[in-house]
């Protein structure tokens, strides 16, 4: 499956949906929207790959797994059969249910990650220029055009 959607594919949607052409900001809020919905797939798919790679767990977490372990311990010596066969199932349950937790705030964390260092890079490190240079190198040509009244591509692509 791809997460990837081109421009165009998302200016047919924009296209087709905001009908007033001056509308200019509904449609960048839109574009903004899908890529941020597609740069979040694909730091879900970074994420889950890095997911393996765990961080060793802290004192504090390893000490609350003991205090865990003793308190079902306690428990499962005083529980029927019964209790203790339906205990594991939610007990199971409770480990799933944390395990996807955890995948979820890595994925959050990711993604809080890649926001943190694009604004620190756009806004704090200097790095707007790097970035708007970079941009704008690709669109020179058309801008160029357009500002200096070339009349052919010859001449926009001798830039």
């Amino acid at each position: 499956m791809s997460y990837m959607v081109s421009p165009f594919k998302i200016a047919a949607i924009a296209k087709e949906n905001f009908h007033d052409p001056t509308d200019y900001l509904n449609i960048i809020e839109f574009g903004s929207v899908c890529y941020d919905a597609g740069m979040v797939e694909v730091l879900r798919i970074v994420a889950a790959k890095h997911s393996k790679e765990r961080v060793p767990a802290t004192v504090q977490t390893k000490q609350q797994e003991l205090v865990v372990q003793k308190k079902k311990d306690e428990l499962m010596k005083v529980l029927n059969e019964e209790a203790k066969q339906l205990f594991e199932e939610y007990d199971e349950a409770i480990h799933n249910l944390m395990a996807f937790d955890a995948d979820d705030h890595l994925i959050e964390g990711f993604v809080r990650g890649y926001r943190f260092l694009n604004n620190y890079i756009l806004f704090d490190a200097g790095g707007r220029e790097i970035v708007e240079q970079n941009m704008c190198h690709k669109t020179k040509k058309a801008t160029v055009q357009l500002h200096d009244g070339f009349s052919n591509k010859e001449q926009a692509d001798s830039l």
